[in-house]
């Protein structure tokens, strides 16, 4: 900008027709466009497509291990029908009975299928495949039975992760 304001002024001095700063600017802004579309654009595209790397969608396990004391014990997620937290620790139904974990809820939630577990409260994730029935509460909220007979509350704050149960 500076150059072209200088340019011009001594160019009025000089010369007969002068150069008129339009021109020059819009001449300098046009290359000046092209090359920074090259380096900010076409680049950084042909970059990550060379270069990508292969994520592959992560396999969920079939088993969890569970810590019961001095033990390591390993269940089937597919006999487990809710996870329900007793500060500090998470309680796993499983089989008809109770086993005490130190994982926190969000644990459990990295290492389970998010297509079967899903969380429907601050306090518990539930085994879809366990969910017998939905009843509500008239404010947003749910109960759901499962085929156990246990009732676990759905939040109408984490809504977007168990809705499909009620359409």
């Amino acid at each position: 900008m500076f150059f072209a304001s200088l340019f011009v002024l001594i160019s009025s001095l000089v010369f007969t027709p002068t150069h008129r700063f339009s021109n020059i600017f819009n001449s300098a802004f046009s290359n000046q466009f092209y090359i920074a579309l090259l380096w900010y654009t076409i680049f950084p595209a042909i970059y990550i497509s060379k270069y990508k790397p292969t994520y592959s969608k992560k396999p969920y396990s079939d088993k969890i291990k569970l810590k019961i004391g001095s033990k390591i014990l390993s269940v089937s997620t597919s006999t487990i029908q809710c996870i329900t937290t007793d500060k500090p620790y998470s309680i796993v139904h499983a089989n008809d009975k109770k086993f005490l974990d130190n994982k926190s809820l969000k644990e459990f939630e990295t290492v389970l299928d998010p297509t079967f577990f899903l969380r429907v409260h601050r306090s518990s994730i539930v085994n879809a495949t366990f969910v017998k029935e939905l009843k509500s509460r008239n404010n947003g909220d749910y109960d759901a039975t499962l085929k156990n007979g246990q009732v676990i509350r759905l939040s109408r704050h984490f809504r977007n992760n168990w809705k499909q149960f009620i359409q």
